[in-house]
């Protein structure tokens, strides 16, 4: 360590969640700025350049994919395309955006591409109860924008290396569905009518099996043909399309799964 003399390594010998680690270090630290890197993001060299010279206090970073790391990198990124264009995947113009705007925005979280003042970031998360099942990036931010206008940029990069193992996604994607619900599922919220779309498809679906099961192989043909149309859709090369094929399925029932698992933690603390 003796040349990073002002470099401070706090270990934690138990798992307390990453948002509550970032505030504990942030009232460590010296510096009037704070900047996020996580253990599974790769600065570009110029990153902290590129906050600097865009001159304000609280700014989200561009974290991107590079696809040809693996089928996992691959499927994440064209996925993230398709749901957040533009502001995904592309150069695009500053975004200022307060905390009505925020709220509206597509493209939520960025915590570990972050950059705020400290005081900023100390006085937010005073009020934060932090818990497993919530989204501590798209909450501390979401406050944050109420301080002022929090800008997005896609000039400060950030690569994101994505799991690698069939088990450990998909163990991340169930995990994703629970902090969903207890941050999308509210009147208002860009997401709340999908997931009771979601909520009312499984509910038919389950009604439809259990009188016509033998029904179950022409639903089968159904998902198989829409899961080629949408690889279709999302693909822009043989690989994109082989990727999406293989890897949408398994993605879209393990993530519904957590979406479900958070619905019942939301009516399991309702009927308390």
């Amino acid at each position: 360590m003796s040349d990073y003399y002002s470099l401070r390594v706090i270990k934690n010998k138990t798992n307390k969640g990453q948002g509550k680690r970032r505030y504990e270090g942030a009232k460590i630290a010296k510096g009037k700025y704070l900047a996020f890197v996580d253990a599974k993001t790769r600065p570009d060299k110029d990153y902290f350049f590129q906050f600097i010279k865009l001159d304000h206090n609280t700014v989200i970073g561009n974290v991107y994919i590079d696809k040809n790391r693996s089928i996992w990198d691959r499927f994440n990124h064209i996925l993230r395309v398709f749901i957040y264009r533009p502001y995904y995947g592309v150069d695009f113009e500053d975004i200022s955006l307060d905390y009505e705007q925020y709220e509206n925005f597509k493209l939520k979280g960025g915590g570990g591409a972050l950059w705020t003042r400290k005081d900023y970031f100390l006085h937010v998360n005073k009020n934060i109860r932090f818990h497993k099942y919530i989204s501590d990036d798209s909450m501390i931010i979401g406050e944050l924008s109420k301080i002022e206008p929090v800008i997005k940029s896609s000039k400060p990069k950030i690569k994101y290396l994505n799991r690698k193992g069939f088990l450990s996604n998909m163990e991340h994607t169930f995990s994703r569905g629970p902090k969903f619900v207890v941050y999308y599922f509210r009147k208002g919220s860009i997401y709340y009518i999908y997931i009771l779309l979601l909520i009312f498809f499984l509910l038919i679906n389950f009604l439809f099996l259990l009188l016509k099961p033998k029904l179950i192989l022409i639903e089968l043909l159904i998902l198989f043909t829409a899961n080629i149309v949408m690889s279709i859709i999302l693909a822009s090369n043989f690989k994109d399309f082989l990727s999406s094929f293989l890897l949408l399925p398994f993605y879209l029932v393990t993530f519904s799964l957590g979406v479900l698992k958070g619905l019942f933690i939301r009516l399991f603390d309702y009927l308390k």
